[in-house]
């Protein structure tokens, strides 16, 4: 069943109006018809099931038939800090990641980025989110922030753990972090850019108290290393 995101504001007594840039994809692209029905969710992980009432020139009337918790939200907040890449592969990265379950994406400007692109790539890195949040039947939205400076991300990520991916790390890998502490609530994971990070990088993020991590003896591009680190997180954090 076709799914689509809404506001609180647009449910009145029983009804939801679905107006934008929706009404164009449920008349033209899916041709639905009236007592056709589809999901609705209010980005705040309620659900809505509705039938389609009535079609008008800017809107499209649906009533609500049941109202429900969603079920696809992880009990967890993992935020990914990623060093943006070259071409468009921050948008597989953003579309695998919330499929995968993260709640927001902070892109990042480090020193090796080749690419430096500017604040208005947001807009369309934030159609990806909903797209991806639509195929897989999130309860929110994710939301991708403003590009951010490296020391910028780091001082803004709040979170019980964080974690920082560092190819020189020989130390401590994904296996030794104990992800059974009930009190981690929130997961925050910086990923570097193709060139990786700077050794002053590493060590701000750590003096920031972000632990770094090893993937393992293979060093993972950046397009792969975001969300393989998100599952396996959510996997252990039994989330998948």
């Amino acid at each position: 069943m076709a799914r689509f995101y809404i506001n609180k504001e647009q449910i009145s007594e029983g009804k939801v109006i679905i107006q934008g840039k929706d009404v164009n994809h449920i008349k033209n692209v899916l041709r639905m018809k009236v007592q056709d029905s589809l999901e609705l969710c209010d980005n705040e992980n309620t659900l809505y099931n509705g039938r389609i009432a009535g079609f008008h020139p800017n809107f499209i009337e649906v009533f609500i038939d049941t109202v429900s918790e969603n079920q696809t939200e992880p009990d967890i907040k993992l935020t990914v800090l990623q060093c943006i890449p070259k071409g468009d592969k921050m948008s597989t990265i953003i579309q695998k990641c919330v499929e995968l379950g993260v709640s927001e994406i902070i892109p990042v400007l480090s020193h090796r980025c080749v690419s430096r692109p500017e604040n208005k790539k947001v807009i369309r890195w934030n159609a990806v989110s909903e797209e991806a949040a639509k195929q897989c039947k999130r309860g929110i939205i994710p939301r991708v922030t403003d590009i951010m400076s490296f020391q910028e991300a780091v001082d803004a990520a709040d979170a019980d753990l964080k974690i920082i991916c560092y190819e020189l790390e020989n130390e401590r890998t994904l296996h030794d972090i104990d992800f059974s502490n009930e009190k981690i609530k929130t997961v925050a994971v910086i990923v570097g850019p193709e060139g990786g990070l700077e050794e002053k990088e590493v060590e701000y993020a750590c003096n920031k108290q972000f632990f770094p991590v090893s993937l393992g003896k293979r060093i993972l591009r950046t397009e792969t290393a975001a969300p393989t680190v998100a599952g396996i997180i959510m996997y252990c954090m039994k989330q998948i």
